[in-house]
Order: C-alpha cells, then structure tokens, then sequence
C-alpha cells in the first residue's frame, strides 16, 4: 500500500486490516468463512492461471525452436549444401543459435 498511498503510514493499514478482520469475525463467523473462502478461490484460480500461462509458454518456445530447425536446414539445403555436411545430425544447437538470433523470443537485455 505504500506503493499507491506514500503518505499513509504502514501502522494505519495495518491497523485497519485488523479491525475489518475482527469486525467480520465478532459480528458473524459465517461472513468470515465466506471471505477466506472466496480468497482461497483466488489463490487457487491464480494457481492454476500460472500452470497455464506456463505451459504455453513451453509450448511456444518448443515451436520457435522448432520453427528455426526448418529455416536453418531449408538455408542450409538452398545454398547447396546437403544434410550429411551438417556437423551435428541434430540440429538443436543451430536453432539455438537461430531462436538466439530471433528479436523479442529471449531477453537480450539479460543475456
């Protein structure tokens, strides 16, 4: 919250997260069960959005990979050469360098 309201002191949120609270608990427990049900929910939902997000970003780099494999070896078949030339039968570590090369797939700015 310090973030969004600098001016605030950190002890008069927490202050007030502290009565809202016990203010749900004392006047009715069903209300706050309801509230740790529902952010539990949350948690949850934001779990399970991650596994998601993760997934397809593991699928979208096994794509570009294989997406560079092809432009390597179709370069590499155009300018005469043939695929027994090829110092590594596998191609992973060219379309490493291929996917390196490719602009906004890695973070050049960490590398």
């Amino acid at each position: 919250m310090r973030h969004w309201f600098p001016s605030v002191p950190v002890s008069i949120w927490s202050l007030v997260f502290m009565i809202l609270i016990f203010l749900s608990n004392f006047f009715s427990v069903k209300i706050f069960a309801e509230s740790e049900f529902w952010f539990a929910a949350v948690k949850v939902a934001a779990i399970v959005a991650f596994i998601i997000l993760g997934g397809l970003a593991v699928v979208f780099v096994w794509m570009a990979i294989a997406l560079c494999q092809l432009k390597f070896r179709q370069k590499w078949l155009k300018e005469g050469h043939t695929e027994d030339e090829l110092k590594f039968k596998t191609p992973s570590f060219h379309a490493l360098v291929c996917l390196y090369r490719q602009p906004g797939l890695l973070p050049f700015d960490l590398v």
